[in-house]
């Protein structure tokens, strides 16, 4: 998922905004499509899986409570993610499923990513057309 960095501001109340009306909505599409890809029997049988998410959008701390339940109304295969480790420019926010929690860990000066989602993409597509 390699998109410009985008920002949201917004000066009412955060319990009104819808997030996939957010810069999460990118996430969330992609996300729906890698549940649809797990749950296509195309994946090997494990007893867990975990997706690593690459993107260069900025998450504020009120977007994380929404981001979790988003996620969970998503993640409703026979297959589920347990962990998502969503690298932003800011932290990695490691995101819980089955407990619906979320830990983030600030990463100090971001800007040494610009770029990286880019070419975690090509990489992701490379394979895909294996």
């Amino acid at each position: 998922m390699a998109h410009p960095p985008e920002s949201y501001r917004y000066d009412g109340d955060f319990n009104d905004v819808n997030i996939k009306d957010t810069p999460c909505k990118r996430f969330l599409e992609a996300y729906e499509e890698k549940i649809r890809k797990l749950n296509s029997g195309n994946y090997a049988e494990l007893e867990g899986y975990d997706l690593y998410v690459y993107s260069e959008e900025v998450i504020d701390s009120w977007m994380i409570p929404k981001l979790i339940q988003a996620v969970n109304s998503i993640n409703v295969g026979v297959k589920k993610y347990r962990y998502i480790y969503f690298v932003t420019l800011c932290e990695i926010l490691v995101i819980d499923t089955e407990h619906d929690e979320c830990a983030g860990i600030d990463i100090a000066d971001g800007r040494k990513l610009d770029g990286l989602g880019e070419k975690a993409r090509k990489i992701v597509e490379a394979g895909e057309k294996r």
